[in-house]
C-alpha cells in the first residue's frame, strides 16, 4: 500500500510540470537449460517517470520496477520415466519497488544543481555501449567500489563552473557523519575528442576507493575507453584495469572489453574478456558473442568460458529475441524473451 501511495503521489504531481515523459517496458523471458533439463520463466516490468518545468530549472525523476517472480519447470524421474512437474516451482521474489525517486533544481544558469531523494547518479562512470542479457559486464565499477548507478537516499550538490567540467559531492546520511558517507565525482569533456571521469570515496574501514578513466572519441564511430580502479579488501590495496572499445561501421557494431584485477597476493588476481558483434537490418538484428573468465567475479553463472548467438526482431520499441548459449558449466541454454516497450 505504501508503494502504491508513492506512485499515486508522483502521478498526481506531474500536472505541475510543463514537460512530462513516461516510458518503460514489460519483459517476459523463458530459458531452457540442458543441465537441469528444465525451463525457467521470469518477467519484469519497468516504469520510468520524468518531469521538468519549461525552462529546465527544476524537476524530478523516478523508476518503479518489479517482477511477479521466477518459475522453474524441472524434469524428474518417476518410476524410471522422466517427467516434468505439473506445478511450477515459484521463487518467492515478487517485488515492485521504487528503484530511485528524486527531485532536482538548477541555480545560476545551471552552474549549481541540487538533488535530493533516492538519487540515481551514474554520470561519473564508464560502461559498455552495447549489451544484451549476458554481455555488457565491464564497467569502471564493480561490487568492491559500488559507484555505478548510485541509488541511495542521498543529497547531491553539483558544480559546473565552465563548459565541459562538472564536479559532485554526494552525502548519504547514516546516523553519524563518517568519511564513507561521502562520494566525490568529477568529469571533464573536450568536445569530439576526450571524456574524462573519476570518482572517489572511503569504505567503512576508512580505506580509499576510486575509479577513473578516459574515453577517446576523436575518430568518427569509434569509442575507446581505458582506466583503472583502486580497491581495498580490508587487508591491502590493489588495482584493477579495464578497457572498452566499440566501433560502428554502417550496419555492423563490434565491441571488445576487458577487466583485470591485480593483487600483491597473486592467488586472488583475475581477468575477464568479452566481445560481441551485431549486424542490424530494418527487420532484424543478429548478434554473436563470447566471454572468457579466469578467477574474476564477472563470470556468467560460474562459467570459465561462454559463447552464444541471438536473433532479435523489433516489436514496436521493444523486441522479440531468441538465442542459444554454451558455457563450460551451464552447457546449453536456450533463452527466449519478448519485450514490449512504451
Amino acid at each position: 500500500m505504501k508503494k502504491l501511495f508513492v506512485l499515486l503521489l508522483a502521478l498526481s504531481c506531474v500536472g505541475a510540470f510543463a514537460q512530462v515523459t513516461v516510458a518503460g517496458y514489460d519483459k517476459a523471458k523463458a530459458t531452457y537449460d540442458s543441465v537441469s533439463e528444465g525451463a525457467a520463466f521470469s518477467d519484469e516490468i519497468r516504469f520510468n517517470l520524468t518531469a521538468k518545468d519549461a525552462d529546465g530549472k527544476y524537476g524530478f525523476s523516478g523508476r518503479f520496477q518489479g517482477s511477479s517472480g521466477t518459475m522453474s519447470f524441472d524434469t524428474v524421474t518417476v518410476a524410471g520415466v522422466d517427467q516434468t512437474f505439473d506445478e511450477a516451482i515459484t521463487t518467492a521474489n515478487n517485488t515492485f519497488a521504487v528503484k530511485y525517486m528524486y527531485g532536482w533544481a538548477n541555480f545560476f544558469d545551471g552552474m549549481l544543481k541540487l538533488s535530493a531523494g533516492k538519487i540515481n547518479e551514474g554520470g561519473y562512470q564508464f560502461g559498455q555501449n552495447e549489451a544484451n542479457s549476458i554481455q555488457g559486464n565491464v564497467s569502471s565499477d564493480n561490487a568492491m567500489t559500488s559507484f555505478k548507478d548510485i541509488r541511495t537516499q542521498s543529497m547531491e550538490i553539483t558544480l559546473a563552473p565552465i563548459a565541459g567540467l562538472t564536479a559532485s559531492a554526494i552525502y548519504t546520511p547514516n546516523g553519524s557523519v563518517a568519511a564513507c558517507d561521502w562520494k566525490f565525482g568529477v568529469a571533464y569533456a573536450v568536445e569530439n575528442l576526450l571524456n574524462i571521469k573519476a570518482m572517489a570515496t572511503m569504505n567503512a574501514a576508512d580505506k580509499f576507493l576510486a575509479t577513473f578513466g578516459a574515453e577517446f572519441v576523436g575518430v568518427e564511430n569509434l569509442s575507446a575507453v581505458a582506466g583503472g580502479k583502486v580497491y581495498n579488501d580490508g587487508t591491502d590495496p590493489f588495482f584493477g584495469i579495464y578497457s572498452i572499445i566499440g566501433y560502428t561501421m554502417d550496419k555492423l557494431f563490434v565491441e571488445v572489453a576487458a577487466d583485470i584485477n591485480t593483487k600483491t597476493d597473486l592467488v586472488d588476481s583475475g581477468y575477464y574478456f568479452e566481445g560481441q558483434a551485431e549486424y542490424t537490418l530494418e527487420t532484424l538484428s543478429v548478434r554473436g558473442f563470447g566471454q572468457y573468465n579466469k578467477d574474476h567475479d564477472l563470470a556468467e553463472a560460474g562459467n570459465e568460458y561462454l559463447v552464444g548467438a541471438e536473433l532479435s526482431v523489433p516489436v514496436g520499441g521493444g523486441e522479440f529475441n531468441v538465442g542459444v548459449n554454451y558455457g563450460d558449466v551451464t552447457e546449453v541454454s536456450l533463452p527466449v524473451y519478448l519485450k514490449i516497450a512504451f
